[in-house]
């Protein structure tokens, strides 16, 4: 079985939080993770994906996309 994540970075935390969130969940097994894309509530998920994808090497990473419609 595979299990993911999803986080959101509040605009009150830095996006360092997230890759440290994204490196624990790699380290404890979790196979994915996902970073919420909220229109004007949250950070950039673009930014941190990419600080997460530098800093981790197995774990599969995406984006939460929310569909306005």
């Amino acid at each position: 079985m595979k299990i993911g994540m999803s986080l959101g970075i509040s605009p009150r935390e830095p996006i360092t939080h997230a890759v440290e969130v994204v490196k624990s969940a790699e380290d404890l097994g979790f196979d994915a993770a996902y970073i919420t894309d909220v229109q004007l509530s949250m950070k950039d998920c673009f930014a941190a994906l990419t600080l997460c994808a530098v800093n981790t090497s197995k774990i599969k990473l995406g984006t939460g996309v929310t569909n306005p419609i």
